[in-house]
């Protein structure tokens, strides 16, 4: 009696088949998990500037220069720059922009690091 040790080529198919499906449903899901990360990372970086921006304020009961604002914001790692306050959240790099005006308007975007801080404005992935 013969025995047959393995799988025929309508097994093997129907598992790589399968393994496709799956795949299908599971990488898209997992590309997504990264971005939420990112995403879940930026908002932290932004409220963690817009605290030590009130922190600060509170503190000193004036408006910060950039260099003292980044002295005040919690973060992995976090430097007073001339556009504003660059820090890095669970490994993702970011840029929070400062303004000198009340406003945030873009002709009001801080200039060096000893410009005093008015307003807290977006954030941009470095």
């Amino acid at each position: 009696m013969n025995k047959f040790y393995g799988m025929s080529w309508v097994e093997a198919f129907m598992v790589l088949a399968v393994l496709g499906l799956i795949s299908m449903f599971a990488i898209p899901k997992l590309i997504g998990l990264n971005n939420e990360v990112q995403m879940r990372a930026m908002v932290q970086a932004h409220e963690a500037v817009k605290t030590g921006f009130a922190y600060a304020i509170a503190d000193q009961q004036r408006f910060p220069e950039i260099q003292e604002l980044a002295n005040y914001v919690d973060a992995d790692e976090v430097h007073a720059a001339d556009e504003g306050v660059n820090l890095t959240v669970d490994g993702y790099q970011f840029v929070v922009r400062t303004y000198i005006g009340e406003t945030c308007l873009v002709d009001e975007l801080t200039a060096s690091e000893s410009d005093v801080v008015r307003c807290i404005g977006a954030i941009y992935n470095q």
